[in-house]
């Protein structure tokens, strides 16, 4: 079975937000129209209904769809790149995702031009078939090329993370993907976590569900860190399951996180 692909666009003059699907043998559309409440219409949908996840998403602003959590009341960064969160237990219901082989989901880009949510069912169809394409061309919110050479082994500051990592869907310049994240972010806190699925799917054959939210607070550009929930659906979570969020920080450097600009800490 064809993956589906939902990428949203949110259009600021117009207010609307189209849904795009591509689908075996078939396009789905679906036009999802905001009015000036900010409320959600749907005129429209051919073919194919949307998973259940998405049209609950979708009964709210997909745009306004960031993380609930506040950065403010997790534990501290203490050193180590991630921490576990809700007994490491995801927070998605199981059913929304159970009967899908191969999707993923990306909400829009906010007003500020921020990314939200992604979320996929990963699964061997998911899989990329091809080697990555350059991203270079793609800014995410907050992006600064800057250099530490002495502090990180490979040199840059920023990496243009991906919410969905490409190993586990393929997906590559899709900037409702990629997000201004640190090399430690990218390397320490998220990768293992993506490897932990790619493994899984590579050895059973089998899906997992996984949801990938940044974590902005108010107006900053670049976001604190990411939540990350994934459940193994084939085995109910017996091999894959967590609920974990990553720091977005680069050791031995201070990020201003409204605009991204960054400079040595003051012990270095």
């Amino acid at each position: 079975m064809k993956r589906r692909v939902f990428r949203p666009s949110f259009h600021r003059a117009t207010r609307r937000v189209f849904l795009r699907a591509r689908l075996t043998g078939a396009a789905a559309l679906l036009a999802l129209v905001v009015s000036a409440a900010g409320q959600f219409v749907l005129p429209f949908l051919h073919e194919a209904p949307m998973p259940a996840a998405i049209l609950r998403q979708t009964t709210e602003p997909i745009y306004k769809l960031l993380s609930q959590l506040n950065p403010e009341e997790l534990p501290a960064y203490d050193g180590t790149p991630s921490v576990a969160l809700h007994n490491n237990k995801p927070s998605f219901d199981i059913s929304d995702f159970k009967d899908l082989d191969a999707y993923e989901l990306y909400a829009p880009l906010d007003e500020l031009g921020r990314v939200g949510v992604a979320c996929a069912v990963v699964s061997p169809a998911a899989l990329p078939t091809k080697p990555r394409g350059s991203i270079a061309h793609i800014r995410p919110t907050g992006w600064h090329t800057v250099r530490y050479d002495d502090l990180i082994e490979d040199h840059y500051l920023y990496n243009r993370c991906h919410l969905l990592g490409y190993q586990l869907t393929g997906e590559n310049d899709n900037a409702q993907n990629l997000m201004t994240g640190t090399r430690y972010l990218n390397t320490e806190g998220m990768l293992p976590y993506e490897q932990q699925v790619a493994r899984y799917v590579h050895e059973t054959g089998g899906r997992v569900a996984l949801r990938v939210t940044p974590v902005f607070v108010g107006d900053e550009l670049v976001a604190r860190g990411v939540e990350m929930e994934a459940l193994s659906l084939d085995d109910g979570g017996a091999q894959v399951q967590f609920h974990v969020y990553c720091y977005n920080v680069q050791p031995g450097i201070e990020i201003d996180y409204a605009n991204g600009d960054s400079k040595r800490t003051h012990s270095e």
